[in-house]
């Protein structure tokens, strides 16, 4: 800074060459992602448990969505292809989704749950610019009538086609210097979350749809593209 306490040209212009938040400048912030063997995660009393990390002052989220490698720690059956352990977890009912939040904290000794709707919408605002999404697929932001148009194509193809590995995309959350980075708030796959009801609600985007600008809505994502994010309490 100057003496008039203003940012000096060359201060000016590093912050514009490389903003904070910029994917390049995200390179070097300190990130200990979890791993185990290459699978996202962290091995609590024996099971590949999804990394959380602390949102705020009290909320701990999962930094991604739960993968299939994680999944398959509770369903032992499901079958996926080889090489996508870090994919997320897709077509889960909310039986399901609640089921296995019960099973983790069973065999971790934490308390976990999903996240609920109001919760889930806090996360979306954190998105990332660039997600995996149906405007991402289309190679433009489509309109209602294109949507539905574009839907018909998603449903002839296989949803693995569309998904990514967890963080695929740019990180969310990531304009303040010591926040930990959230990935795929808003696409890859909608996530259950639980409304004041108590029911399940398939929150946010996915690769087979796309919130829109105006209303802020994202649609019923097809049951291929749902998946969950945890909460640990």
């Amino acid at each position: 800074y100057n003496i008039f306490g203003k940012k000096t040209y060359t201060e000016t212009l590093a912050a514009r060459v490389l903003p904070e938040s910029a994917p390049l400048a995200l390179l070097a912030r300190p990130q200990q992602i979890r791993q185990k063997n290459g699978q996202y995660g962290e091995m609590v009393n024996g099971i590949l448990a999804p990394e959380t990390v602390t949102l705020g002052d009290t909320l701990q989220v999962g930094r991604f969505e739960v993968t299939r490698a994680q999944w398959q720690a509770f369903r032992p059956q499901a079958s996926y292809p080889a090489g996508r352990d870090n994919y997320p977890a897709a077509a889960i009912s909310f039986e399901d989704a609640r089921a296995y939040t019960a099973w983790l904290s069973e065999k971790t000794g934490q308390r976990y749950r999903l996240p609920s709707t109001g919760e889930l919408k806090m996360l979306q605002k954190l998105a990332g610019k660039q997600e995996n999404n149906l405007a991402y697929w289309a190679g433009y932001d489509p309109t209602p009538d294109e949507r539905q148009a574009l839907a018909a194509q998603i449903a002839k193809h296989d949803p693995d086609l569309l998904l990514m590995p967890a963080g695929s995309c740019p990180p969310g959350n990531s304009a303040e210097k010591d926040t930990p980075l959230l990935y795929d708030l808003d696409g890859n796959v909608a996530e259950w979350s639980v409304n004041k009801t108590g029911s399940g609600e398939p929150s946010g985007a996915s690769a087979a749809t796309v919130r829109d600008k105006r209303t802020g809505l994202t649609g019923q994502p097809p049951q291929g593209f749902v998946g969950l994010r945890v909460v640990r309490e």
